[in-house]
């Protein structure tokens, strides 16, 4: 009953005084103070009561002696836990009162499992000491026996965690309690020590909220006075949970399958931790560049934070990659990527030296352009090369180079979208130096578009293809743009259509929503000979998607280009789980395709590649538009690697289809719908998690169909040169569902497979000439190891239709994926019409296409030998 009391007291006085509190990260310390006063008059009052009642307490010891030294001795310890710093005080605490192991301690502290063992030591000793100097030497089984908490029952927690929120509420408003809801022990408890407190009324109730909610945990005293007692390390924590509550963001569980925890410690420019730093996670919605802050950093540099993947742009979770970036007013910025697999990061982050950026946005009169709107949509850092050789890499499209050595932010940085003003300056800061920031600009009568920005002095350096980087201090002049407007309408009731969205699809123009009288302008669009832009209905309007083309006319005037939508004759209902555990995934993208052949699109609408597709719901439901006949529904996760890419078999689909599709073009790898033409007409299977065959006929109701993702296998490898010994530095391709990466380490983690699918790996250590390749599937048993042997090389002649030699022809040489790795390699023939190329891994599938383009080989090399392909007639010149 004392500790109810006392329990009760101590945020009943929060809810009164809590406006001495400085700063919401010292609740807990705060609280701590108040715990231990509270107890301590606790004690003196029942101490006082016992002896007026004449008394004595009954407690049947298995040890009484034990028990009365255990009391007092506790009274003493709890006295001198009080007077310890906090960064030896909390470990004790923890591993001690709480009972937790050294891990669990680390996570909670944002400290390393090493500095939680250290400090724990060094904190024993300290308190040994301290107790040494009033008389009491102890036994380590004792001193250990002293620091335990008897495990205290959880019955009437509930009830009284709720009575003290009720009261709390009563106070923090300024109301007196009702009558029953505290008993006379606990005012008196808040009355005495309320007296030796800095009072004045709480102004805000969120604070005692905060501390009830988590005080509620434990109801011994002694727990609760040392439950928020973290170093400044972890402030970081709190200051983030509170802004993302601020900002309306969500607050991660750390226990969800889905979290990913993230710490680590921040240094200044001379190497020296640095405290107030503030952690961000990307990337973004590159739209909304205010983003909340997730830590901020402690007095020893260090923070902890915990998101949901969920969290990220789409992008991120389909690549498995987040990225991690800590600012500071008047330094350059520093960032990383993180596994989000992982589930645990582990990061040091170093800011530099700053260079602002400061441009101005003329228009083609050389006027400046107020109202423009300048956003970061990423930067680049070379930590490991000189950016002049960098820039001579981007002038000689040198991808692979720049691919393997860049260090890429991808999106905003947190308050850095600006608009220009009537003298049309922009600046931006926090970058760092020799540095690349990626701009995209949009604004009154101007072009959209991007422009390249180094944070370095100097005049503007232009590259091939008209590409230009330009100095810290800069001019830019834009084009003058053409706008297209008009109305969205439905195609049979030719009412307006609101809510649909049009983008650009060649050009980055902002994308734009018809209003309620369906209408919309697309702005920044360039003077072109076409223009391409894509509707989409929103989420659950029962339309088709697709793309509008449009020719030019003279001028610069609007172009006019009314849309008429076509409602669907059918609808689709169905609902996206997750195998495994049954449950809905909410956030993943659904899609439909009418199939080859299918005569019913054309009855769609005016659009060119009509399809149709929604984003599920929390219940994981969604619905589409879809037509009879022949037909396909899609479904892509937000956690990509989590579920193994989708697989309809040529087979299955001769089944399911009655053999009406033979000879459609349609194979495991692709299926060819029945818009588009042979270029943009397939959809590929892998980029899907699943994919349900429908082929309903013109009556068909209340259409219903449920797509189940399965979970995806992994396998674990290693990679080794032709010596046998461990690798690094080797670029990977095939790891994940797309892209690649240079592994830091050896080993390396193959995600998102499916059993029945086989998928390529590639190696390529470039720099010695080693690579390999191989196909694995999910059945695979691991660990793979990966031997890299020396690579080959091919070599040929391109001839025309007399078998003359063609010389100066642009030839491009692949595979597969092999582009990600720097493999598409750019060439041209010889005089002589001859070419040659190295560093093929061999195994691999390559070909040779001309710019007609036309594949003119296919041929796989041997490790360390030439392919000569001899005389490879050119079709186009042979067929003029």
């Amino acid at each position: 009953h004392d500790a109810e009391d006392a329990f009760q007291a101590t945020f009943l006085i929060l809810a009164r005084k809590g406006s001495s509190i400085h700063q919401r990260e010292s609740v807990g310390g705060w609280l701590y103070q108040v715990a231990y006063r509270v107890a301590v008059k606790a004690r003196t009052n029942s101490v006082r009561r016992q002896a007026r009642e004449r008394k004595a307490e009954f407690t049947p010891p298995a040890d009484p002696l034990l028990d009365m030294n255990l009391k007092e001795l506790r009274a003493v310890l709890y006295e001198e836990l009080h007077r310890m710093p906090e960064k030896y005080r909390a470990p004790l605490v923890l591993c001690y009162l709480e009972e937790k192991t050294q891990e669990e301690a680390a996570r909670q502290l944002g400290w390393t499992k090493g500095a939680v063992k250290g400090r724990l030591d060094r904190g024993r000793d300290h308190l040994r000491a301290r107790l040494r100097r009033r008389g009491l030497d102890l036994s380590m089984g004792l001193f250990v026996a002293a620091l335990a908490q008897e495990s205290v029952s959880a019955m009437g927690l509930s009830t009284l965690a709720d009575a003290t929120v009720k009261v709390g509420i009563l106070v923090a408003r300024g109301k007196t309690a009702t009558p029953g809801l505290i008993s006379a022990s606990v005012a008196a408890l808040v009355q005495g020590v309320g007296k030796t407190m800095v009072c004045s009324k709480i102004k805000l109730a969120t604070v005692f909220f905060l501390a009830i909610g988590a005080g509620t945990m434990g109801l011994g005293v002694l727990r609760h006075q040392l439950w928020a007692a973290k170093p400044a390390a972890t402030q970081g924590t709190s200051a983030q949970r509170q802004t993302r509550q601020d900002q309306g963001q969500p607050t991660a569980n750390e226990h969800s399958p889905d979290s990913v925890r993230v710490s680590g410690i921040v240094f200044d420019p001379d190497g020296r931790p640095l405290p107030g730093a503030k952690l961000y996670l990307g990337p973004t919605n590159p739209n909304q560049p205010a983003f909340p802050v997730r830590a901020i950093t402690g007095k020893d540099g260090r923070f902890v934070f915990t998101f949901a993947q969920s969290e990220l742009d789409r992008t991120a979770r389909k690549d498995s990659k987040g990225q991690v970036l800590a600012m500071v007013e008047g330094f350059g910025s520093d960032w990383t990527t993180i596994d989000l697999a992982a589930k645990d990061a582990e990061l040091t982050l170093r800011l530099g030296k700053d260079v602002p950026i400061n441009g101005r946005i003329l228009n083609q009169d050389g006027w400046p352009v107020a109202g423009v709107q300048v956003r970061i949509t990423g930067a680049s850092a070379y930590p490991d090369r000189n950016l002049n050789d960098v820039l001579e890499d981007f002038r000689l499209g040198r991808s692979d180079k720049l691919n393997q050595s860049a260090h890429n932010w991808m999106g905003p940085l947190p308050g850095q979208a600006v608009t220009t003003g009537a003298d049309g300056r922009i600046r931006l800061a926090g970058f760092g130096s020799d540095r690349i920031v990626w701009l995209h600009i949009e604004g009154p009568g101007i072009v959209a578009g991007g422009l390249k920005a180094l944070t370095r002095p100097g005049e503007p350096i232009d590259l091939h293809r008209k590409d230009r980087f330009h100095g810290a201090t800069f001019d830019y002049v834009a084009q003058t743009s053409r706008p297209v407007r008009g109305i969205v309408r439905d195609k049979t009731t030719h009412k307006p259509v609101a809510g649909v969205e049009i983008s650009g699809i060649s050009f980055p123009v902002k994308k734009v929503i018809s209003d309620a009288e369906g209408r919309y302008e697309v702005l920044g669009l360039p003077k072109s000979e076409r223009y391409d832009l894509q509707v989409r209905p929103a989420n659950g309007q029962p339309y088709f998607a697709g793309w509008l083309r449009l020719s030019d006319s003279p001028g610069l005037n609007p172009l006019v280009a009314n849309i008429e939508l076509a409602s669907a004759s059918l609808v689709l209902r169905g609902r996206v789980t997750d195998q495994a555990t049954g449950q809905p995934v909410p956030g993943a993208h659904v899609d439909y395709h009418a199939l080859f052949p299918n005569p019913n699109i054309d009855k769609v609408s005016s659009l060119d590649m009509p399809h149709s597709e929604a984003m599920t719901g929390t219940d994981g439901t969604f619905s589409l538009a879809v037509l009879p006949g022949p037909g396909v529904v899609g479904a892509t996760a937000p956690q990509p690697e989590s579920y193994r890419p989708a697989l309809i078999t040529p087979k299955s689909q001769q089944e399911f289809f009655n053999h009406r599709l033979t000879g459609t073009g349609n194979t495991e790898a692709i299926l060819r719908t029945a818009a588009g033409d042979d270029s943009m007409g397939f959809i590929v299977q892998q980029n899907y998690h699943a994919l349900v065959l429908l082929d309903p006929d013109e009556q068909a109701a209340g259409l219903t169909r449920d797509l189940v993702l399965e979970p995806a296998c992994t396998l674990q490898g290693s990679i080794v040169g032709p010596d046998g010994k461990p690798m690094t530095g080797v670029s990977a391709f095939g790891l994940t569902w797309r892209g690649s990466e240079t592994l830091e380490t050896d080993r390396f983690t193959v995600r998102g497979l499916n059993p029945q699918r086989a998928r390529g790996l590639l190696f390529l250590q470039k720099e010695k000439g080693l690579g390999a390749y191989m196909d694995v599937r999910g059945i695979d048993s691991g660990p793979l190891k990966i031997q890299l042997r020396p690579c080959g090389s091919v070599s040929g002649r391109i001839v025309d239709r007399d078998g003359q030699p063609v010389p100066g022809m642009d030839l491009r040489i692949g595979g597969a994926g092999l582009s990600n790795l720097g493999q598409n390699h750019p060439l041209t023939t010889g005089k002589d019409g001859r070419f040659r190329v190295d560093g093929l891994v061999a195994g691999a599938n390559y070909w040779i296409r001309s710019p007609a383009p036309q594949v003119l080989a296919e041929f796989v090399v041997e490790s360390g030998q030439n392919q000569d392909l001899g005389d490879i007639r050119d079709k186009v010149k042979e067929n003029p």
